[in-house]
């Protein structure tokens, strides 16, 4: 009869000489066919802590320490057959069946069990109820049987204990097998750990923990088939784990995918690959396929000799949380009468007198860009801070390039787009206001940064700036029609904090792809209800913003804007292509 083994407690009390070496451990082990527990359930997504059969990981490598326990709780002597295998779950390194009586435990130490094959090894062990000492067919104990085991590492002095991974035998039909049943693979067998997703719930920043080569956090994942011939055994299992990490606010910082086979033992970087976890806390997800057999997982992370750990649970998906930002470019495209906008030359048919214009400028800024996600969120595109067309969040869409007329008073330069980043995503719609952000309306041109920097689209009167500058000189009488609109009515110091009245923003909203379309300004439909060959008396050529000009009533009717009497409606300026 082979002989009970036994853990020599005092022994491994004198080799961890630290109090906090037994602070409670955070570890995560995934082994293909672990999963939740259920009694009545073929598979099951998150271990059990008691069952018909119980799985342990150990690591008996240098510098570690592992001992696992089993208790029987029934008033009934049972008979356990303890196996402990290799890291690649090919070997069997140590084997003994045991007697364990009513209310009696059993504590393994894989450096001396069984002759101390395991010793110097890590990997995964089994207890399995037997039919007795010289039967080594597994059977239903009378009641479930209990254990737990621990993981420490002697560098730096910290570690965890955990229950076991605990299953049930089960009938085909997922109902639990009667005590004393045979659990012989077929009408009668374990459950199988079949997680789908497994999740590191939460893991501290990786820069402040322990080194991963002295398990400062350590992901153990295991892979494994069942063999019911000739009793049981474990044999190796493969897939693979495909991770993705998200650090404290949501944001998906790391994706990666990893095999397996056998038991992994990896660590949090490793695991995430290239992409650095550095700098925040996280958790991680781990999609794995069971494909018939069993996974199940465990993770550990020690800050200094306090170390926390938890076996990983299974959830039902990998969440789409934030993904990171990526580069947009929203392009913008200046029509007049459907002809691509340009200096130096005339365009037709303008205004309700069908006149014929030469441009002098065609500029105009834009704040508060934000794109459409398919859920229907928006989401700020934060621009890129260029130092010549873009500061904060306002840009200055520049089509003139000092040409022709646009010489007096245009610059060379010119900008047709909007550039930031923006969370990854599919987006549905585009939303910007056109105007210059409210904190910003009311600075000094003489001294804002650039693009604010252009005294041409700022009133010096009104202490701030033109939206738009769209400007024509008619052909057949010289007569100057400008598209000056800006806020109005402001009170305030005129040089930072103002209130005004009438903001004169125009808010934009379009059905936009990013990669696919293109913002169409249509210039002339500020002008298509205005006679731009004629002007009212004792007011500025063509509209710039005063509320009492009668040039302003078509002007801000395209624009959408309330002017007067009239209440605004929606903006025909903007569309997409």
């Amino acid at each position: 009869m082979k002989k009970e083994t036994t853990l020599n407690l005092a022994s491994m009390m004198l080799r961890m000489r630290s109090a906090a070496f037994w602070a409670a451990c955070l570890a995560v082990v995934v082994s293909v066919g672990l999963g939740g527990v259920a009694a009545q359930a073929q598979t099951i997504g998150t271990p059990g802590v008691s069952g018909d059969q119980l799985v342990f990981l150990y690591d008996a490598r240098s510098n570690r320490v592992a001992f696992m326990s089993a208790a029987n709780p029934s008033s009934d002597t049972i008979f356990l057959d303890v196996a402990l295998y290799s890291q690649d779950l090919t070997e069997t390194l140590a084997a003994e069946t045991v007697s364990l009586g009513p209310a009696s435990n059993l504590v393994i130490d894989p450096t001396s069990f069984g002759g101390g094959g395991a010793n110097g090894n890590a990997g995964l062990a089994t207890v399995t109820p037997v039919e007795s000492m010289e039967d080594i067919t597994p059977v239903v104990p009378p009641q479930p049987i209990v254990g737990g085991f621990t993981l420490a590492n002697l560098t730096l002095m910290s570690g965890f204990g955990q229950n076991p991974f605990a299953r049930f035998a089960v009938l085909g039909n997922g109902s639990a097998a009667s005590p004393g049943a045979t659990v012989d693979g077929g009408s009668v067998s374990y459950q199988r750990f079949d997680p789908g997703v497994l999740m590191i719930p939460v893991y501290f920043d990786p820069a402040d923990l322990g080194p991963p080569e002295n398990d400062g956090n350590r992901v153990l994942i295991a892979v494994f088939l069942d063999d019911y011939d000739g009793g049981y055994r474990i044999i190796p299992g493969g897939t693979s784990a495909v991770g993705s990490f998200f650090n404290a606010n949501g944001l998906l910082i790391a994706e990666n995918t990893t095999a397996v086979n056998g038991v992994l033992l990896s660590d949090l970087q490793s695991m995430a690959g290239d992409s650095s976890l550095d700098g925040s806390s996280g958790k991680a997800f781990f999609e794995v396929d069971a494909s018939g057999g069993n996974v199940f997982g465990l993770f550990s992370q020690s800050i200094g000799t306090f170390a926390a750990g938890q076996r990983m649970p299974a959830v039902a998906e990998v969440p789409t949380g934030t993904l990171p930002p990526v580069p947009v470019t929203i392009s913008f495209d200046a029509r007049v009468n459907g002809e691509q906008f340009s200096c130096g030359r005339t365009f037709s048919n303008i205004g309700t007198s069908n006149a014929t214009v030469e441009p002098t400028d065609a500029r105009l800024y834009i704040e508060n860009v934000r794109l459409v996600n398919d859920d229907g969120a928006e989401v700020s595109v934060d621009l890129e801070q260029d130092g010549t067309w873009q500061v904060d969040d306002v840009a200055l869409l520049d089509f003139e390039d000092a040409t022709g007329l646009c010489g007096q008073r245009g610059t060379a330069e010119t900008n047709s787009s909007v550039r930031g980043m923006v969370a990854g995503g599919t987006y549905t719609r585009l939303r910007f206001e056109m105007g210059v952000t409210k904190s910003l309306n009311h600075g000094d041109s003489a001294t804002a940064p650039a693009p604010l920097n252009k005294t041409a689209l700022f009133w010096s009167w009104n202490a701030g700036y033109k939206f738009i500058r769209y400007d024509n000189i008619a052909e057949s009488n010289g007569n100057e029609f400008r598209v000056h609109i800006g806020s109005t009515a402001c009170m305030g110091d005129g040089r930072g904090d103002a209130t005004c009245a009438n903001s004169n923003r125009i808010e934009v909203d379009l059905p936009f792809s990013p990669s696919d379309d293109t913002v169409l300004i249509q210039l002339a439909a500020f002008l298509a209800n205005a006679n731009v060959e004629q002007n009212s008396p004792e007011t500025p050529p063509g509209c710039m913003s005063a509320p009492d000009d009668p040039e302003c009533v078509p002007v801000f009717a395209a624009a959408g804007l309330p002017y007067g009497a009239n209440p605004g409606g929606s903006q025909q300026i903007f569309s997409v292509e």
